[in-house]
């Protein structure tokens, strides 16, 4: 993938993320999104930091721009009486017909959960990478 196209997707799933966050603030997003301000800093600084860098980390940044994605859609959030996942909430913010409501099980705390640590992992993954430095290209030029 291209670096303008892998670019644009990264930071359009991670603006695309922060605001189905931001429109899906519950009760433990508002307990426990402090816990999140570093996770968002370190995806930003990763994601920035591979695009600047070889061209090798554009699987990882794609899979950490996906998983960070789908993290935010997953995972579930309750208001005073329901709970609800950032889905629902975005199809009821885009006019889609449905209940904003839906059965937050153990499903979707897991799986958010599991794709928070992938994210996690990735980021911390480009960020030791990214400190080393670029292969020097081979020239059999001069040989």
């Amino acid at each position: 993938m291209m670096k303008t196209g892998l670019s644009l997707l990264f930071w359009l799933s991670t603006f695309a993320a922060m605001f189905i966050l931001f429109i899906s603030i519950g009760w433990l997003l508002g307990l426990f999104g402090i816990a999140l301000i570093p996770v968002i800093v370190l995806h930003i600084v990763s994601g920035s930091r591979a695009l600047n860098r070889l061209p090798l980390r554009n699987p990882w940044l794609l899979a950490t721009s996906l998983s960070f994605l789908f993290f935010s859609l997953l995972r579930p959030d309750m208001d005073d009486v329901n709970p609800y996942t950032g889905f629902s909430v975005l199809m009821n913010f885009l006019g889609a017909r449905g209940s904003r409501y839906v059965e937050a099980t153990d499903f979707y705390f897991w799986a958010a959960i599991l794709l928070i640590i992938i994210t996690i992992t990735i980021d911390i993954l480009i960020l030791r990478q990214s400190k080393q430095p670029p292969p020097v290209p081979v020239n059999n030029d001069f040989v």
